[in-house]
């Protein structure tokens, strides 16, 4: 290849890597989860360990056993047996069947299906003992919890930090026994009474502030967006115990500036359930017709004619109702089913400025967040375009480096 020929075919990669970096978003390595990954079952009572006691009978040990034993049912089809121990076993039958071990003592009931072939049944089957299918998790909830959705509480200053527990205190009135929906809704009408300026454009001296100075900005009416409120809940959520994470709606609005929306879910240890919270719209939560509490799937897919739903809603140092088909234009601009969710895993490195995480996320097949559609399949084939742009680009690189050392080695062996 004639190194004029190298040089602009370099050229022209350089021009399409420069569109990638400036088009960077859409060409990030994703992955799409499912319903369940992102709800998982998790149940109060994990199982430590399920041991074999002998070739009929599995014991499930427990994490954090009731002291003493305590009574135990297990309900296999119509028949139901009773029985005291610390930690429950099952003595199964021949063959594949559904158990169901329950304690009063405890929240939740340990589902099972196992399979007994005892060793002279069949000579066509092997003997064995085995656990096909249970609902109990092997992980607490700080395991599930704890692995993923830093948020900001971390990054701002041990006096800031000791101002804001104050403020949960004092001004916001939460105190350590409150249940986990209680202190959201006490959040979330403290904000409805200290921040007012919202709007579509936000000073780029404000989105350069920690989520406290944030806070304190928009306290004298600065003004704030979507981004901004779910920094500041998940910063005053962080403080009073509750875990949160960011969600963001990626449209085009036919009644808003932008192209994007960011809310929050915050998780109930209680129920073992996610529930919605958006600021932007006053939104402390969302109930229906069996007040269960709306996650972020379930209120973006609500239909807008559903009056069964009912949004609490937080206004200036009080709560409202208003029925979901209330809720307005701008409103189901931005929800709708055909949206796609981006749960993001740290609000923290996508705010401030992790150079290396950054630099990483663009180059390596790593994520910043997970997808969660209802309506088609996410790939990766823009990701894998980028991949393929610059590994030329680092061939075109390293060809001309090598064509111009050899020229100038020809040059200088001709004037030996």
């Amino acid at each position: 290849m004639k190194l004029s020929t190298a040089l602009s075919f370099f050229i022209l990669l350089f021009i399409a890597n420069a569109v990638v970096f400036f088009k960077r978003d859409e060409f990030l390595f994703t992955k799409q989860v499912s319903y369940a990954d992102l709800y998982p079952k998790i149940v109060a009572d994990p199982i430590k360990e399920i041991k074999k006691i002998n070739d009929s009978t599995l014991q499930f040990e427990l994490i954090n056993p009731v002291a003493g034993n305590v009574t135990w049912f297990l309900k296999e089809g119509d028949q139901t047996d009773s029985f005291k121990a610390v930690h429950p076993e099952i003595k199964a039958g021949i063959g594949l069947r559904s158990y169901m071990l329950s304690s009063p003592f405890y929240k939740d009931s340990i589902l099972a299906r196992i399979e007994y072939v005892p060793a002279v049944a069949s000579k066509n089957q092997s003997p064995g003992l085995f656990l096909y299918r249970m609902n109990a998790s092997s992980k607490t909830f700080a395991d599930v919890l704890d692995q993923k959705y830093i948020n900001d509480y971390l990054s701002i200053s041990p006096e800031q930090r000791s101002d804001l527990l104050k403020i949960i205190a004092d001004s916001v009135g939460i105190n350590a026994g409150m249940g986990t929906v209680e202190k959201v809704k006490k959040i979330c009408r403290y904000m409805g009474k200290k921040i007012r300026g919202t709007g579509n454009k936000v000073d780029d001296s404000v989105l350069a502030l920690n989520p406290f100075k944030q806070f304190e900005a928009a306290c004298t009416n600065k003004v704030v967006d979507c981004g901004v409120y779910v920094r500041i809940f998940d910063l005053f959520a962080s403080a009073a115990g509750v875990k949160s994470r960011m969600v963001e709606m990626r449209s085009k609005p036919k009644n808003v500036a932008g192209s994007v929306h960011e809310f929050n879910e915050y998780f109930i240890p209680e129920t073992s359930e996610w529930a919605a919270a958006d600021l932007t719209f006053k939104i402390a939560a969302s109930y229906n017709a069996s007040g269960k509490l709306l996650n972020a799937v379930e209120l973006k897919n609500n239909a807008p004619n559903d009056s069964s739903v009912i949004m609490l809603l937080a206004g200036s140092d009080s709560l409202t109702q208003k029925s979901f088909a209330e809720m307005g234009d701008v409103f189901f601009d931005l929800y709708g089913r055909e949206k796609d969710l981006y749960f993001y895993e740290t609000t923290a490195d996508r705010y401030n400025g992790n150079a290396v995480k950054r630099i990483k996320n663009f180059i390596l097949p790593v994520h910043w967040y997970t997808i969660y559609s209802d309506t088609h399949i996410i790939d990766n084939r823009n990701y894998y375009i980028k991949a393929l742009l610059l590994l030329l680009l680092l061939a075109s690189i390293m060809y001309l480096g090598f064509s111009l050392l050899l020229r100038k080695n020809y040059k200088k062996y001709d004037r030996i």
